[in-house]
């Protein structure tokens, strides 16, 4: 009997080793880096920028790569009418970026918003922006 009890002390303790070691690797070993979305990380025009003469073109750049066909820019006015034409492109050489051309734009406010899918982890982003 009581070598059947240093036996079983013995098994407890090496649990209670082992699951400390276990709950020591999870706390201390780094853990794998969050997927990133694809974030807009500059712009043409810039936010809240103030430009002298209407743009052609609005140009959005992203951190990641994007997916065509689900990614869009469109630009609105102040009471909400669509000003930008033609499809949004993604151009062949910066596939981290979506353009889109808009009318002759009169002074006013102007909003930007924007949706990109990122090729790199799937996840759908969305925002908007002003200039003037």
């Amino acid at each position: 009997f009581d070598k059947y009890c240093r036996l079983f002390y013995k098994f407890t303790f090496l649990k209670r080793i082992l699951t400390l070691f276990m709950l020591l690797a999870l706390v201390l070993l780094p853990a794998s880096p969050a997927e990133a979305h694809a974030d807009l990380v500059r712009s043409v025009p810039a936010e809240g920028s103030v430009v002298a003469s209407a743009p052609p073109r609005i140009t959005l750049f992203f951190s990641e790569r994007i997916e065509s066909g689900i990614s869009w820019a469109s630009v609105v006015d102040e009471s909400g009418k669509t000003v930008s034409v033609g499809d949004p492109v993604i151009p062949p050489g910066d596939p981290q970026s979506i353009s889109v051309a808009v009318d002759t734009l009169p002074n006013g406010i102007y909003t930007v918003l924007w949706q990109a899918l990122s090729v790199e982890d799937g996840h759908l982003g969305r925002g908007f922006y002003a200039f003037v």
